[in-house]
């Protein structure tokens, strides 16, 4: 049975582990996913926040650049570069600060490249010497900040590293890209303010305009492309197709028609800046709105994240669960099993026990008998069998005899007088160490005409394995006992009724004559010597008295004194004449006992 308990044990385990793999392994991914994707909200709340930083710096050092150009003709910028260069050190010195805090947040490989920005920041310093000193030409100053610029506008694209979906992508693709324009055209401004204020057409000056402009209309060209519609409406709003068109048209006639007249200096410089700064509008809007969109994916994110850990962990709870019902319920099934083979064998031996009974005609046999068919049943530990007058051991099975009696004169005492006193079986829980842990006892009261003649007690490894039906089926082993006590002791009666009838037998056949009658004196029975001594024949006297035998010698008072003789005393015996069938007169000597029924 155990094999097969294993068995069981073994495919219901294989049964439900498959899904329950696959419940773990597919909650677990969506644990995952949904970290992972928290983990991607917080990275992105980090490079938000690095952006925010490069786009301040950006504007300032684009504002710087221009001022530096335009000091270089006039002193009359020399004051607002002054400013212009406080605004960009406090932006340049908040982006170090945050890469001193949040560096480590950011990937490895990104790292590198932002050592190489603050390598580039702390050049600044160096070109404004230079400047001051009045070393560089407005398109050496151009390309240096511009230099620097790029290097910040190229590291933007660390939105674009983890980037949650697809409109998303091209939200921060479309980001990107407006900054880009921001830094063409700022360089377009200082190109033609440099043209503008030489008032010539420098061809090498011409070139570098209509590569920006060349680059400026690819940017637009994917923007219409990719740009989401929201983005879309956002630059619409501050960039008006009319703004849009006077500003391009300003640019085409200075630099293809070579008119500086058309606007001075300062007019051109304060029309780029406008459009730049709409275009830095446009970027901080959409950075708001990524950070919007931010803040509700990192609360959305770490929602999901506590539902879906809630839901790996009830899981888990839910398996494990199953699992101790499942185990609770196979040893249920296990136990019951067992039970139903400890039946079983109890009905067995309860059959064996009750066709050895029959043929038993010794009450020790019987009792022994009793003892070996119980513990044949392998479900008691060990068992006695207790006197109960005089308290000793009359059989043991698997214990000594010795440690039976230490048993019952120590801690089983106390029950053994409470089952000897109520005559009714009764079940301790108590843990007893001996070669094997006992559990418990079973004491088992054994009567013969209603008293206690012996105890059967019976120890238990596990008290759980005890049911009604075995209780029913020791008693009835009990009363097969007590039955066949009743019987051998009623086979007993019989054989010595049977010697004392064959003694009987042999005293009636004598030579003696020998009559048996009923209370009324009717005869029963005759043996033959009263046949030959009288002449009757046992059939002409059986239902008549003696008085067929009366010689008439004798008078009424003998009769009546013999009688009472029989009566009172139970016995008479004296000479009395009678007469036999032929008539004749014969005297005998006869003796008369009385048997009375008891």
């Amino acid at each position: 049975m155990e094999k097969f308990v294993k068995n069981i044990k073994l495919k219901v385990v294989l049964l439900f582990l498959i899904p329950a793999v696959g419940l773990l392994y597919f909650s677990s991914s969506y644990v995952y996913q949904n970290y992972r994707l928290y983990n991607k909200s917080l990275y992105l709340e980090s490079s938000i926040e690095y952006v925010k930083k490069v786009l301040a710096v950006v504007r300032n050092l684009q504002k710087e650049r221009g001022l530096s150009i335009a000091s270089l003709s006039s002193s009359h910028f020399d004051q607002m570069l002054k400013k212009q260069r406080h605004l960009s050190d406090n932006s340049v010195h908040a982006l170090k600060e945050l890469l001193l805090y949040n560096g480590d947040k950011f990937e490895t490989p990104f790292q590198e490249r932002l050592k190489k920005i603050v390598t580039e920041l702390d050049e600044i310093s160096l070109i404004r010497d230079e400047i001051d000193k009045q070393k560089l030409s407005s398109l050496q100053i151009l390309d240096k900040y511009s230099k620097i610029i790029e290097e910040l506008i190229g590291s933007s694209a660390v939105l674009e590293r983890r980037f949650i979906d697809d409109e998303f992508f091209k939200t921060i693709l479309s980001f990107n890209k407006i900054l880009w324009l921001t830094e063409i055209n700022g360089r377009e401004r200082a190109l033609i303010a440099y043209l503008i204020k030489n008032s010539r057409y420098d061809i090498s000056i011409v070139k570098r305009v209509l590569k920006l402009q060349i680059e400026s209309e690819s940017i637009h060209r994917l923007l219409q492309k990719m740009m989401p519609l929201q983005i879309a409406i956002l630059y619409q709003k501050y960039l008006p197709k009319v703004l849009e068109r006077h500003y391009e048209h300003l640019k085409h006639t200075i630099i293809d028609h070579g008119d500086f007249s058309i606007v001075d200096k300062q007019q051109w410089w304060q029309e780029a800046t406008d459009y730049i700064d709409r275009l830095f509008k446009i970027d901080q809007e959409i950075l708001q709105r990524i950070l919007v969109k931010k803040d509700y994916l990192k609360q959305s994110t770490f929602r999901s994240l506590l539902i879906s850990f809630a839901l790996w962990l009830a899981s888990i709870g839910a398996l494990l669960l199953f699992v101790r019902v499942f185990t609770k319920l196979l040893d249920d099934f296990v136990q019951n099993l067992k039970m139903v083979e400890y039946e079983k064998k109890f009905y067995q031996v309860f059959s064996e026990f009750s066709e050895d009974a029959m043929f038993l005609e010794d009450e020790s046999a019987l009792l022994h008998s009793l003892i070996l068919f119980i513990n044949k049943t392998e479900f008691f530990a060990f068992s006695y069998v207790l006197e109960c007058e005089t308290k000793r051991v009359v059989l043991s099975e698997n214990i000594p005899v010795s440690l039976a009696k230490e048993l019952s004169q120590g801690r089983l005492e106390g029950f053994i007088k409470q089952v000897e006193t109520q005559k009714q079986y009764l079940i301790k829980q108590f843990s007893l160490q001996m070669p094997q842990k006992i559990e418990g006892f079973l004491f088992f009261p054994i009567l013969y005409k209603g008293e206690c003649e012996f105890i059967l007690i019976a120890a238990l490894e596990d008290l759980s394995q005890m049911s009604l039906k075995i209780i029913d089926l020791i008693y009835k082993m009990l009363e097969i006992y007590a039955y066949t006590r009743e019987r051998i002791e009623q086979q007993a009666i019989e054989v010595q009724l049977k010697k004392e009838l064959e003694l009987l037998s042999s005293t009636f056949d004598a030579h003696e004559a020998i009559a048996i009658t009923d209370a009324n004196g009717h005869f029963l029975k005759v043996n033959r010597a009263f046949e030959k001594i009288t002449g009757y024949n046992a059939k002409e006297v059986i239902g008549k008295t003696p008085a067929i035998l009366k010689s008439g010698l004798h008078n009424v008072e003998f009769y009546q004194k013999m009688w009472h003789d029989i009566k009172e005393k139970g016995y008479w015996k004296g000479e009395i004449y009678n007469k036999k069938k032929d008539g004749t007169i014969y005297p005998e000597i006869l003796s008369i006992t009385a048997i009375k029924d008891e």
